[in-house]
Formats: structure tokens, sequence, C-alpha cells
């Protein structure tokens, strides 16, 4: 297989991986919004979803520390 397609493909699917978690990340923000009965303006959405990735990392890293 040629390498650009190979770079291509694999540029593809880290963009599709990364659209489902932010995907993941707003569902959730969504879900605590829902659960807690809270309304947030626009920009307080993103910001919810910000975090729960960043508590996400910081998980993955301490994971991997342990592994």
């Amino acid at each position: 297989m040629d390498a650009a397609l190979t770079a291509t493909a694999q540029d593809l699917f880290d963009r599709m991986e990364a659209e489902k978690l932010v995907a993941w990340c707003f569902g959730h923000a969504d879900d605590v919004l829902a659960v807690h009965d809270l309304d947030v303006d626009e920009p307080g959405r993103p910001k919810l979803a910000k975090a729960i990735a960043a508590q996400v990392q910081r998980i993955s890293l301490a994971l991997e520390r342990e592994a």
C-alpha cells in the first residue's frame, strides 16, 4: 500500500475517532446538565464538555502510569 494513502487513511481514522470523542464528551455534558436540571448559556455547554474531556485525559494518564 502506498505510504501517502496509508497516511491519509490514518488521518481519516484519527479524525473520525476525534469526532466520536467530541460527541461523547458533549453527550455526557448534556447528561450532567439534565440530571442536575441545569440550564447554561451557549458557552457553558462546551466548557463543561472540555472539563469532562480534561478529566478523562487525566484519568487515562493515571491509568497508563499504573500499567
